[in-house]
């Protein structure tokens, strides 16, 4: 048996490895701006979360000295070493009805090269008072 190639089976065949070097490229530049942008959002989110870790340990520390001028000091400088743009007039601290309430409302600005997000943050931690 005689197999004869014609122009057509190899050109299509040719199209078609061009067509599957255009999706794999279209698929790496997608791969590279998806690890691009987490490399750009991890780090806030992060750092988000330490901070409200600490909220909550800090509210319940507060919660047996009912010391809230401490507890707004000791936020302010956790926020400062996690470079977060909280201030004393985002960060309330109310201590009443039983329980010691903060809460801390931000945003942050991040740059994804094309255009810049902004990320809000609203975090409350409650404790109990003793």
């Amino acid at each position: 048996m005689n197999i004869q190639r014609t122009k057509e089976t190899t050109a299509g065949r040719f199209g078609a490895r061009g067509e599957g070097r255009i999706a794999f490229i279209f698929a790496l530049i997608i791969l590279v701006a998806a690890v691009f942008v987490a490399a750009r959002l991890i780090p806030v989110k992060v750092k988000a979360y330490q901070f409200a870790d600490y909220m909550r340990d800090e509210a319940q520390r507060t919660a047996w000295t009912k010391d809230d001028e401490t507890l707004k000091k000791h936020l302010l400088e956790k926020a400062r070493m996690l470079d977060l743009p909280i201030t004393d007039e985002n960060l309330k601290v109310i201590i009443g009805g039983g329980e010691i309430i903060v809460n801390a409302r931000y945003e942050i600005p991040v740059d994804l090269g094309v255009k810049t997000y902004v990320w809000h943050f609203d975090q409350q931690e409650r404790a109990p008072l003793f």
